[in-house]
């Protein structure tokens, strides 16, 4: 049977009321930044829908994309229509909060940690959502306002997560994935029949736990940025890559700097391609097709 959503608080605070619709209300492609995120799921998910999504994080980007290497403070006042956080759980979650509680660990380190999430709640931005494990922001700053579940999103996969939101509408959960039973109880492939997570300790654990799975990064970019019906031009000479076809040719690459496919069949649209219409949004060239702009009767012609 699929397990409800856990969804906290009172409707008069920002932080726990729901916003009415999603961004394309705005009539534009919107400006998200996408805090302490390495992996560019979500980023690439809201992009794919026709946003200008940047993400940002101390370490590189694992996928090609835009992204800001270094510190959050240093671009968090720059006009941003909504944020998605993910501020680092290592001295936040219950499940490593033993450390502190047996002296094992200084409490300054959760306390810096509390003190970085407060600011990114504070940060001038219309729309935010911040995601964390269950642990010290929900005990020390606010309850969350929603508890999701990988496998309530197409992900065959356990691990409880926490949303708080700020003028933004919980999510609905979209495909519901089955467990396999083990003795009686639910277990995920994720996990052992133990019931422990299947990952095992390496340098990229801590990294590899910390990804969006992809289901929760789709559901985020539909259900709060919706499509803008813009996508980003894409130039043969931003092609950087290259196949086998290239190797002997040393003719210019042919795999797509947007979506990674092949610059020749993939669907983005093209500086000069007939029926698309362009457009500077948020200092990125996009383009939308003609017929949709004409259903849509026009969208905003606001830009920052």
């Amino acid at each position: 049977m699929q397990m409800q959503l856990e969804i906290t608080g009172a409707e008069t605070d920002p932080w726990q009321s729901a916003a009415p619709g999603s961004l394309h209300l705005l009539g534009r492609p919107g400006r998200i930044l996408v805090a302490c995120e390495s992996s560019g799921a979500v980023r690439d998910a809201f992009n794919r829908l026709g946003h200008v999504a940047t993400s940002c994080d101390m370490l590189e980007s694992v996928e090609t994309g835009r992204h800001h290497t270094g510190d959050v403070r240093e671009i968090l006042n720059q006009e941003w229509d909504l944020m998605v956080a993910h501020p680092p759980c290592t001295y936040l979650s219950s499940s490593g909060m033993h450390w502190t509680t047996r002296g094992l660990r200084d409490p300054q380190l959760t306390e810096d940690a509390l003190d970085f999430v407060r600011m990114l709640m504070d940060s001038p931005i219309p729309h935010i959502a911040i995601e964390n494990p269950v642990g010290a922001i929900s005990t020390r700053i606010r309850k969350a306002t929603q508890y999701i579940h990988p496998y309530q999103f197409g992900d065959d996969a356990s691990k409880k997560t926490g949303l708080w939101l700020k003028n933004l509408e919980p999510l609905k959960p979209t495909r519901y994935v089955e467990p396999r039973i083990v003795n009686g109880k639910e277990r995920r492939a994720n996990q052992c029949d133990s019931g422990q997570n299947k990952l095992g300790p390496s340098d990229d654990r801590c990294r590899e736990r910390s990804k969006t799975y992809q289901g929760i990064a789709e559901a985020m970019a539909d259900q709060w940025g919706g499509d803008s019906g813009w996508r980003e031009v894409s130039f043969a000479a931003d092609c950087t890559d290259h196949d086998d076809e290239y190797d002997e040719t040393g003719e210019p690459g042919n795999v797509c700097s947007v979506c990674g496919g092949e610059y020749d069949t993939c669907p983005c649209p093209g500086p000069t391609q007939d029926g698309w219409e362009t457009k500077e949004w948020h200092g990125v060239l996009m383009a939308r097709r003609t017929d949709q702009a004409d259903r849509r009767g026009g969208m905003g012609e606001e830009c920052n």
